[in-house]
């Protein structure tokens, strides 16, 4: 037993308000950059920080006297909150669900903060409302954290197959942070308060946070600027700066699709500009705009799946083979619905039969 409320009250709670604020920004981020994954990973992590700030702001003896019940009650909220976003998170840009988040993605975020915010100051200033939500009593504890580990799990499961694929450092990050987060969750329900195992949760459960934010800055540390290349090309003095970026990660993707097609070198580029182009002709939004630079960076990524003797044939195709190396906008399209891009970026191919 290790009974340290200070130290969980004075180092804990301001730790996890810098991590839900660097979330919060994160997410800002996220909405700038068109990319839901890490606008929905940011929620994620913004729900697990908000909702244990009120588990270590009730420490007893501090603000409230002693309610352990609150902190049990906010933990296990902050865990499966937090769960339900990753496992959201996984899902593909074309969902219904997913397509309706990015519509009002601001006023998402926005509500959520005010949420997370609110419920901070009604559990401290009432804090046997938590009364009302027995989660951390047998067996409602045990069923949770079930829900929660399965959500976890199963995201993990979904973002290795991704990483297989793509080789995101994002997706690596996400599964290894959510395998640590379903670890913290079965601590969590199987210790008791003040002892080591419960201070190793804590311990595991700030690695995780800091794991999905470092997967998320390191995916968007080096964001490559297609419109600056658009105004250097044409000289085109912009009174808006448009944020059209791709991730280091999506440009070595690019770049990997272009090694192993040679017709395709510079081509996503100039697609991703000409489009752009005509936008600005038509007098399109800054989000449309947007949308068509981003889509036509990534327009070619699913020749990476088409055999090399298909691909690079010197000669005639036989139908076969047309076949095979038609289906790249679709394979494209089934890659980049799962990493991040939006609807709009993402308008399904159709096959048409002449």
């Amino acid at each position: 037993m290790w009974e340290l409320p200070r130290f969980h009250f004075y180092v804990i709670s301001p730790t996890l308000l810098a991590l839900a604020v660097s979330a919060i920004a994160v997410g800002w981020t996220g909405i700038r950059l068109r990319d839901m994954s890490a606008l929905m990973l940011a929620l994620a992590i913004l729900s697990l920080n908000g909702f244990f700030l009120i588990h270590a702001l009730s420490t007893p003896g501090f603000i409230i006297a002693d309610q352990h019940h609150l902190a049990g009650v906010s933990s296990q909220v902050a865990m499966t909150t937090c769960a339900v976003w990753i496992y959201l998170s996984t899902l593909p840009s074309d969902h219904s669900f997913i397509r309706r988040v990015s519509k009002h993605r601001r006023s998402i975020v926005v509500g959520w903060v005010t949420i997370i915010v609110l419920m901070n100051i009604a559990a401290l200033m009432y804090p046997s409302i938590s009364n009302f939500i027995p989660i951390d009593l047998a067996p409602l504890n045990y069923l949770m954290a079930l829900l929660t580990v399965f959500l976890y799990l199963w995201a993990a499961k979904r973002y290795f197959q991704q990483f297989r694929l793509v080789k995101f450092p994002l997706h690596a990050a996400i599964v290894f942070g959510s395998f640590m987060l379903s670890v913290t969750e079965c601590f969590m329900v199987t210790t008791m308060m003040w002892t080591l195992a419960w201070w190793l949760y804590h311990v595991v459960l700030a690695v995780s946070a800091l794991m999905l934010l470092f997967g998320i800055i390191a995916q968007y540390r080096s964001n490559l600027s297609v419109t600056q290349t658009f105004h250097q090309a044409n000289g085109y003095p912009s009174s808006e700066q448009l944020r059209i970026s791709i991730s280091s990660s999506m440009q070595n993707l690019i770049v990997a699709t272009e090694t192993k097609d040679e017709y395709t070198a510079g081509h996503n580029y100039r697609v991703a500009m000409y489009g752009f182009q005509l936008a600005q002709a038509m007098n399109l939004d800054s989000e449309l705009l947007r949308a068509l630079a981003r889509g036509g960076l990534i327009h070619d990524v699913g020749k990476i799946q088409i055999p090399s003797e298909i691909l690079n044939k010197p000669g005639r195709l036989d139908t076969d083979e047309r076949i095979v190396i038609e289906q790249h906008p679709l394979i494209g399209y089934e890659m980049c619905k799962y990493i991040g891009f939006m609807t709009e970026e993402l308008i399904r191919p159709v096959t048409i039969t002449v």
